[in-house]
């Protein structure tokens, strides 16, 4: 993502070309809209899932502190977000259960958020940022399947590295990011602790080529829960129907994606950034499909 720096002349900010900022004084700020889509896939069974459709509004401040003690660009950001999430029912005319029966109606919820992450190493070829995270969730319903997935705490590592000379017109990077989170918990509902890693080949060109400086990212995402749950009313409405329909059935996604990260510099100081992540294996999970767009600023 490209960086947003009041402070750095152009060619600078060409250079830089990914978003791992946090300048001394600078303020941010953004706004992102989020849809999860494709299939939502509660059990292993393929009569059980149905049609993903959630949706999220968030805004973000932030400040940066530029260097403190061993951290670099020190950044801490706030967010709040708003979230739609569709009703649950059955959604397959093969499934044990009658075509339309509900198990969740739609809602909505939110949550506040706040990051604090900086570059433990930085030089001009690679960066290796540290970030820590925690979430308070707003009204939500920790018992539906197909929400947004929280963590009330979660650490982060992301490393960035210059594959090719950064001066050219054309240049590679690679982009790698991880983290580990808590879930979160409310009674016998559950969002179960995760780990996500992804491994990403960045191509950024210069203005020169283009209006703007533009970068894209693609490779390999995973995820994976560490824990498993059994989600209540699934179990209930299957087991009235047959015991067996349940059986070993527990709640504990693994994902393989394609994610493809598109940003745009359209201006020294504002950016757009895509999302796109595609499910290619899994199961468990609570959509198929993310597509996402961010607005930022820096002034």
């Amino acid at each position: 993502m490209a960086t947003l720096l009041l402070a750095a002349a152009p060619a600078e900010a060409d250079d830089r070309g990914t978003d791992i900022g946090g300048g001394e004084g600078e303020i941010e700020a953004a706004a992102r809209v989020e849809g999860h889509f494709g299939v939502a896939q509660p059990y292993a069974r393929r009569a059980s899932w149905q049609r993903a459709n959630t949706k999220l509004l968030a805004v973000q401040a932030g400040i940066g502190f530029g260097r403190q003690g061993p951290f670099e660009h020190l950044r801490l950001t706030l967010e709040g977000g708003y979230v739609v999430s569709a009703d649950e029912r059955v959604d397959r005319a093969g499934d044990v259960l009658p075509l339309g029966q509900r198990f969740y109606t739609e809602d909505d919820a939110g949550y506040a958020r706040a990051t604090l992450r900086a570059d433990v190493v930085h030089t001009p070829l690679y960066a290796l940022e540290v970030s820590l995270t925690g979430t308070a969730p707003i009204d939500l319903d920790l018992a539906k399947f197909s929400h947004v997935h929280i963590h009330y705490a979660a650490a982060g590592v992301a490393f960035r590295a210059h594959l090719s000379d950064p001066d050219e017109l054309v240049r590679l990077d690679g982009l790698s990011r991880g983290f580990v989170g808590s879930g979160a918990y409310d009674g016998t509902f559950q969002h179960n602790a995760q780990i996500g890693l992804d491994a990403l080949l960045a191509v950024s060109f210069r203005r020169w080529l283009f209006p703007w400086r533009f970068t894209i990212a693609a490779g390999p995402a995973f995820l994976a829960d560490l824990d498993d749950q059994v989600n209540e009313i699934y179990r209930e409405a299957y087991e009235a129907v047959s015991p067996d329909l349940v059986a070993g059935q527990r709640v504990q996604q693994h994902q393989l994606a394609v994610r493809v990260l598109p940003s745009f510099a359209i201006t020294d100081y504002a950016t757009l950034d895509l999302r796109f992540d595609g499910q290619l294996a899994g199961q468990n999970a609570r959509s198929t499909l993310l597509f996402s767009a961010a607005l930022r600023t820096a002034f």
